[in-house]
This record gives C-alpha cells, sequence and structure tokens, in this order.
C-alpha cells in the first residue's frame, strides 16, 4: 500500500504505486522555471505513515539559475552568484579579418578582443582565468560570476558598421536558510502560537509565510543590513495546511516547512484541561521571555 507521488504545495502533480513489492517505486518531475516559488516534496506515503524529502530547485537545477530579457535593446540577465554564463553575440560566423571587442562598465574597460582567430582576454584583472571567448560566434562566457561582476557588457565590431549589443548583468548571492523561533508558545488553556522566521536579507530579498500556494505574510527592507523577519500566528493544529516560510530573490529561494504538531503540541487542548490562572500567567511570561531571547541571538547572527 505504498504510493510515491510528487507534490506542489497541497497538490499532488503524479503519483506511483506497484503491487510487486519487489519493484522500485519511482516518479518523474519536470521543472521548466526556479522561479515558481511553490513547495515540491516527494512524498513516499502508506496508510498510516509518511515521508518526505523537499526540493531545492536552485541546488538540483542550477542551469536554471540564469533569467534574460530584452527590454529597449538591452538584454537584462539576472544570474545566481558562482554559476557560469554565457552572453550571447549571435552573430553567424566571424571573419578572418573581423575585430571584435567586449567591453565592461560605464569606463569603457576592454575585457576581450576577438581579431580573426586570435582571442585576448587580458585586458582586464578582475576576470583574470575566468572568460572564454567563442571565435567562430563572438560569445563570452564568464566562468565562476561574482557580484562585482554585475553591470553593463557592451559587444560591438571594430571592423564593421554594426549597431553594438548589450547586456545588463546582475549577480545574486546565494540565500542563507530561513530559520523559524517560538515567540509565544501555547499553554493548555491558549488557542494561539506565534512562530517568527528570520532570514539574512540581501538585493531583492523577500521573507513570506506561505500556506499550500498561498502567501500569507511578506517582508522586504531596503536597508541590507536589517534582517528580514515575518510573524505567523496559529490558532489550530488540525489544519493540515503545509506552512512554509520562504526567503526568495529573482534567481533562487530557500524555504523551511512548519509542522504545526511539533511546533504547536499544545494547541486546540483547552478543553479537555485548563490550567490554573496562575500558572498560566507563569507560562505565558516563561515562553516569552525564551522567545524574545531567542530572537534577539537570532538577529544578531542574520547582522
Amino acid at each position: 500500500m505504498v504510493t510515491l507521488s510528487w507534490t506542489r504545495g497541497q497538490d499532488t502533480l503524479t503519483q506511483s504505486s506497484n503491487p510487486d513489492r519487489s519493484v522500485l517505486l519511482c516518479v518523474l518531475l519536470e521543472v521548466k522555471d526556479n522561479q515558481d516559488n511553490s513547495i515540491y516534496s516527494c512524498v513516499a506515503s502508506n496508510p498510516v505513515s509518511n515521508h518526505s524529502v523537499q526540493l531545492n530547485i536552485t541546488e538540483i537545477c542550477p542551469l536554471l539559475v540564469v533569467r534574460a530579457a530584452v527590454n529597449g535593446g538591452v538584454e537584462t540577465v539576472e544570474v545566481l552568484e558562482g554559476v557560469n554564463i554565457t552572453l550571447n553575440f549571435n552573430w553567424t560566423e566571424i571573419l578572418h579579418d573581423d575585430v571584435l571587442s567586449w567591453i565592461f562598465g560605464n569606463t569603457d574597460s576592454y575585457i576581450a578582443v576577438l581579431s580573426g582567430d586570435k582571442t585576448g582576454t587580458l585586458y582586464h584583472e578582475q576576470f583574470k582565468d575566468r572568460l572564454q571567448l567563442d571565435a567562430h560566434t563572438g560569445a563570452l562566457t564568464i566562468s565562476n560570476i561574482s557580484i562585482n561582476d554585475s553591470g553593463f557588457y557592451k559587444v560591438q565590431f571594430i571592423s564593421k558598421d554594426i549597431p553594438a549589443k548589450y547586456f545588463n548583468v546582475t549577480v545574486y548571492e546565494e540565500l542563507t536558510q530561513p530559520q523559524s523561533v517560538i515567540i509565544s508558545n501555547e499553554t493548555e488553556c491558549s488557542d494561539l502560537c506565534a512562530v517568527l522566521c528570520l532570514a539574512k536579507n540581501g538585493p531583492m530579498v523577500t521573507l513570506s509565510w506561505t500556506r499550500g500556494r498561498d502567501t500569507l505574510t511578506q517582508s522586504s527592507n531596503p536597508n541590507l543590513s536589517a534582517p528580514l523577519y515575518v510573524l505567523l500566528e496559529v490558532k489550530d493544529n488540525q489544519d493540515h495546511h503545509k506552512y512554509s516560510c520562504v526567503a526568495s530573490n529573482p534567481v533562487s529561494n530557500h524555504s523551511v516547512r512548519l509542522n504545526i504538531t511539533e511546533i504547536c503540541p499544545l494547541l486546540g487542548m483547552s478543553s479537555v484541561h485548563c490550567c490554573g490562572r496562575l500558572e498560566l500567567v507563569v507560562r505565558s511570561v516563561l515562553s516569552a521571555v525564551v522567545g524574545l531571547v531567542t530572537v534577539v541571538i537570532l538577529l544578531d547572527y542574520f547582522r
């Protein structure tokens, strides 16, 4: 009775089972866009239990971390730090007497020159040993791209009257894994559990709580030195939705999933047993103090 399935949020995308227990179960997931911030999981389940593994698209499918678009004649490229990218000139063939140059930044710094079948990439120390120029097409490959490689790139023929082509490249740093912490734990007399999620800030980073495919709350801050945080208040541990805290930028995302029954085990038990008023106050104060101390420690860690 074992079933293996891929899920996205609460939706089952594909599943497999086989009455022959000697046969290994397998299911295929095809991902086309790492900007889909849904949570993908592979789940093995039987009628009484289940185990799952969560998919990090940016780690498993690193070649999906490049986004490109053309706007006003400038090709915009967004990419994750550390990958290799190729800026395509889209020229069919470089002739023997052609001279082509690649320029980086607003200072017209030459980083590569192609003259016939001879190439050179010795003009900029920043890109030392990280550039490869295709002698046939003029395409430029940048290896192990870094944050400092963000900026404008221009490629042009020196030997021909052909308009230059421009690229606006933005490199984003790898996101840190968000962390969740209980700041107001429920007691046996309470019907509320508050969980705070924190993550390191960065360019275009957004932190959000999601339930299935719905975004419940989100936060961003232009002050990159300030860590991001979002609060989730849970009132019913019988809510079987999947809650996740997701840190994302335009090219990647990381998430942590919330198991309500583990984090808030006493939630919804007030009808069974209620502690005394004094005990309730003591528990609430202690829980809040522990939660706030943890938050202070995490905030200091993410700075």
